[in-house]
């Protein structure tokens, strides 16, 4: 008899991993995610990090790297050390040039 309760009981699984305190749900999801700010309220000479510059061009990181490797400069970059950083002004003029109105 004894085996045949141990069969029919439920297993109960319980979550033991710490949640985030309230209010931190929503910074994990804005980290993962770069915010795309209004370049047309910036200063033309403010320089952007590279991952902001590609979420403004809805492209990626590497896809950047690879306009960078091609050696036509199709948009200026500055690289300060392993960092490398876009002018607000030189990203406006990549779209503006790049717009194909249909």
């Amino acid at each position: 008899m004894q085996s045949l309760a141990k069969q029919n009981e439920e297993v109960v699984v319980v979550d033991v991993r710490p949640k985030p305190p309230k209010g931190m749900e929503a910074r994990v999801s804005r980290a993962a995610k770069p915010v795309v700010p209004d370049l047309a309220t910036l200063p033309r000479d403010m320089l952007l990090p590279e991952s902001r510059t590609a979420a403004v061009l809805g492209t990626s990181r590497a896809t950047l790297a690879t306009l960078r490797c091609r050696g036509k400069a199709l948009l200026p970059h500055i690289s300060c050390g392993r960092a490398i950083r876009y002018r607000v002004g030189d990203v406006l003029d990549f779209i503006s040039k790049n717009k194909h109105e249909i």
